[in-house]
Parts: structure tokens; C-alpha cells; sequence
């Protein structure tokens, strides 16, 4: 009996110890993992920020090494030297692709002179072609006809051209009044209107200093030098779990009117050949329990950042039972969130779609268009839409094979 009293003591000690070991292992702020991928389960997109959160938002976090420096805390760009920038090589030195490093003004070729006018600021008088004549009787003041002849009325008898002022010149067109005579390209300074004669790298100042980190000292911007990141983890839903309701009908062939029963079983089909390419290998088949309804399941999300954006990403499997036949459905969509003032029946759902095939021979993956905003937490239902004559054609099928339901954070 001692012996016995002993043994138990000892084994309430190993669990007291293993208990404190794996609780001293969760949460470690050194604990570093690789970084997400795209709908993984460890995280969002690339983003994220290096300050710790805090304790009421820790769970919701998760530290990933830098996606920009792989955790060597280096500038990805120059390595940790501060060197290096990429507009000029670290030369510091900006060869100009217009005036190929010259300086001067590709349009007057550093005279600053107006191309067209040539500096002067006027050209020939369009009328009088600079002859300060009356371009309507050449000068003569009067203009013959029919043996008789009469005074010019354009000049008035004084054969100067009117147009000019018998100037012989008008103002230049290119220049104008304003900058006349002077290039209108570089305003009359001959230097380059893209360098403005400067080849001093404009990027870098003419250090030649890394302008990815900026600060010389040679550190990963996005970890600023730490190696990692924290970022809002992608949820991953238990697909047995998280059920948080399936839809009632009534039982058939029962007289009770209160005789309900569930729209459909659910059954976890794991241990699958990685050869369909399933996630985890698994999926949640819900078969329904009657031959006249659709079938609804609301999977519910508790776990969530409040105030957070999340992408919602759904994978049905194909059928992958001995002795059933691959049949697609027909589903609808629809997420609400769950907030005690919000009302789902005047304010409507976050997301709501309807008729999306699901096929039952391939995967299917769905993911929404539009960020979901959730304030506490979230249901998401999905419900088979087949119709009756669609059972009885035997072309859809109201069965159910979800195998991943995941929101995506948009990283803050």
C-alpha cells in the first residue's frame, strides 16, 4: 500500500514538472519561427513591426524572423557595410540619361539661347517677311486696277507693313514675351532641365551611403537589427472543434411538430493519401441526415484580434471515399459577427455569397474579395443551396467535405 502511495506521489511530480516546462516554453519572446507563407498557419503577409505587443494582445501575435534580412539583421542591399546605393553604385556620381553627364541643356546645347529665335527674342514679321512693307500693295501705298488706281486702305496710302508696325519683326512664338530670347527648356542657364548641370548623386547626396537603410550603420530597416518581427497569426480553424451550429430539421415520419434533429453528421476522413494534395490530409465530411433539406453549418471564431482585418480562405475537399460518386454542390456564404449590439437582420453580413460550385473531384479553395472587419469575434455559416430536381437528376449533391477554414490578418 506504501509502495503504491510512493509511485503516485512520484508520478504527481513528473506532471507538475512536465506541466511548468511546456508552460515556460509557450509565449517565449525568443522562440522565433520561420517566416509565413501565404495562408499559413503561423501568420499573415510580410508586414509586421518589431515592438512587442502587449500583454492583452500577446496571444494574438506571433515573432517570425525578418522576411527582408532572413535574421542575419543585415541590410539586404549592402550587407551591413552602409554602402551602396543603388542609384549611383556608390559612386556618388549621377550620369545623366539626357545629357549624358555634359550638364548642358540638350535643346540649346548649353547656350541658353532660344532655339528658334536664336537669342533674339523676335523673328521675321509673318506678313512683311521683315521688309516693313505693306504686304497688300508691296510698299506703294496705292493699288492699281483697271487703269485707275486708288490708295491702299490696308496701310492707309503709307506702304508700311501694319501688322509689324513696320518693324519687320514679331515676337518670338517659342520664347514669348516673358523669358524672350532665353531657352524655354532651361530658362536661359544652359545647364540640363533634368540634372540642371549637377552630377552629384541625388539619391544618396554623393556619399555613395546605402539608401535602403539610410542610416549607414548598415541594420535591416524592417526588424530594425533584431532579426525578427511580430505579426498577427493567421487562424487556423479546428474543423470539428469550432462547430459551433449545425442547422435543424424535422425528423421524418415523426408526428411530434417539436421532433428536430440535426441537418446533417459530420465525420473527420483522415489519414488521406497526400497524393489528393488536401490540407493536413483531412477533412470534415457533413452528410446529410434527410433526403429533403439543405444542410447548414456554422463554424464560429472566437480567437480574434479585436478591430482586426481579416481575409476569410475556405478549401473544400473532393470525394475521396471508396463507393461515392464525386458529385459537386452548390454553397452559399454568409459571416456575421459576433457583437451583442449588432443586429444581423437590419444590418445584414460582413460577406455574403451564394451558388458557388464546389467540385467533387478536385479541391476547391475560396477566398473573399473584401477585408473583413471584425469587432469580437465571427460566424462563418456555410450552407449547401441544391435543389430538388438537382438530387433527383443526381448532378449535385447536398454533402459537404470542408477541409480549411483560415482568416488572414491585414497586417497592421
Amino acid at each position: 500500500m506504501k509502495r503504491n502511495n510512493l509511485k503516485a506521489i512520484v508520478w504527481i511530480i513528473i506532471c507538475i514538472c512536465t506541466m511548468s516546462f511546456c508552460s515556460c516554453g509557450t509565449g517565449n519572446d525568443d522562440d522565433i519561427v520561420s517566416p509565413p507563407r501565404n495562408n499559413d498557419s503561423q501568420g499573415g503577409d510580410d508586414n509586421g513591426n518589431t515592438e512587442t505587443p502587449d500583454e492583452e494582445t500577446r496571444e494574438y501575435y506571433i515573432k517570425v524572423t525578418c522576411p527582408d534580412c532572413g535574421g542575419d539583421k543585415l541590410c539586404p542591399n549592402c550587407h551591413g557595410s552602409g554602402t551602396g546605393c543603388k542609384t549611383c553604385n556608390g559612386t556618388g556620381q549621377y550620369i545623366c540619361s539626357i545629357c549624358g553627364g555634359s550638364g548642358t541643356c540638350e535643346i540649346c546645347n548649353g547656350s541658353g539661347n532660344c532655339y528658334s529665335c536664336n537669342g533674339t527674342g523676335y523673328k521675321k514679321c509673318l506678313y512683311c517677311s521683315g521688309d516693313k512693307s505693306c504686304h497688300v500693295c508691296d510698299g506703294r501705298g496705292v493699288i492699281y486696277g483697271s487703269g485707275s488706281s486708288q490708295k491702299c486702305s490696308t496701310c492707309n496710302g503709307n506702304g508700311k507693313c501694319t501688322y509689324c508696325g513696320a518693324t519687320g519683326k514679331e515676337d518670338c512664338s517659342i520664347c514669348g514675351i516673358y523669358e524672350k530670347g532665353k531657352c524655354k527648356y532651361c530658362h536661359g542657364n544652359g545647364a540640363c532641365s533634368t540634372c540642371n548641370g549637377n552630377s552629384t548623386c541625388r539619391n544618396c547626396g554623393g556619399d555613395g551611403h546605402c539608401t535602403t537603410c539610410n542610416n549607414r550603420d548598415g541594420k535591416c530597416v524592417k526588424c530594425q537589427g533584431k532579426g525578427y518581427v511580430w505579426v498577427l497569426q493567421t487562424i487556423t480553424l479546428d474543423l470539428v472543434k469550432d462547430i459551433g451550429e449545425i442547422s435543424k430539421v424535422k425528423r421524418p415520419n415523426s408526428s411530434n411538430e417539436d421532433d428536430y434533429i440535426e441537418s446533417c453528421e459530420a465525420e473527420l476522413i483522415s489519414n488521406l493519401n497526400p497524393s489528393w494534395g488536401i490540407p493536413n490530409n483531412r477533412y470534415v465530411c457533413f452528410t446529410p441526415t434527410t433526403n429533403s433539406s439543405n444542410i447548414s453549418v456554422t463554424y464560429r471564431v472566437k480567437s480574434i484580434k479585436p478591430g482586426s482585418k481579416y481575409k476569410l480562405h475556405l478549401a473544400f475537399s473532393p470525394e475521396t471515399r471508396d463507393g461515392y460518386q464525386g458529385l459537386p454542390s452548390k454553397i452559399g456564404i454568409v459571416t456575421t459577427p459576433l457583437h451583442e449590439s449588432y443586429n444581423k437582420d437590419t444590418q445584414g453580413h460582413l460577406l455574403h455569397y451564394s451558388d458557388q460550385i464546389v467540385s467533387g473531384t478536385e479541391i476547391t479553395t475560396l477566398e473573399s474579395d473584401n477585408v473583413i472587419d471584425i469587432s469580437n469575434g465571427l460566424d462563418i455559416t456555410i450552407n449547401t443551396q441544391v435543389s430538388s430536381s438537382d438530387i433527383r437528376n443526381h448532378t449535385y449533391t447536398r454533402t459537404l467535405r470542408i477541409s480549411e477554414i483560415q482568416l488572414t490578418p491585414e497586417q497592421e
